[in-house]
């Protein structure tokens, strides 16, 4: 948002701009950005690159974070998809835990829980995401 509203977009003079945005960009900011550039730029237009998939499993992992207070993130540490469900998760007031393998779950640090959420982004490996289950188990 604050790369769109420092934006110089003036001097482009009959050209018009078009916004696209990675498939798992957050839906909330994407139209504020949108909005914004339209204000600057009256030619703007606002193509719908995202996922609607990536959006309802941002809204449930914060459901269930919001619940459990404590969750456990499985994804690639690269993955923009899989940081946005881990924010959204600590955004929703919950502790997080953002590991890439079952591995690196310390099955003791939960030992005391009662109950934990769990999400993954999207090209985390089921078998990964079982593996990691079984380990909270």
């Amino acid at each position: 948002m604050e790369d769109a509203a420092g934006l110089d977009i003036a001097g482009i003079g009959e050209a018009s701009v078009t916004l696209v945005a990675q498939t798992s960009f957050d839906g909330g900011e994407y139209d504020k950005i949108g909005r914004e550039l339209k204000k600057r730029a009256g030619d703007t237009k606002v193509e719908n690159t995202l996922c609607p998939w990536m959006s309802k499993a941002r809204e449930a992992a914060a459901e269930i974070a919001a619940r459990t207070r404590l969750m456990v993130v499985i994804g690639g540490r690269e993955s923009a998809n899989t940081a946005m469900l881990a924010a959204r998760c600590r955004a929703a007031g919950a502790e997080v835990f953002f590991v890439e393998a079952a591995d690196e779950i310390d099955a003791g640090l939960f030992k005391d829980a009662e109950e934990i959420g769990v999400t993954a982004g999207a090209s985390t490996p089921n078998e990964e995401i079982a593996r990691a289950l079984e380990r909270l188990r």
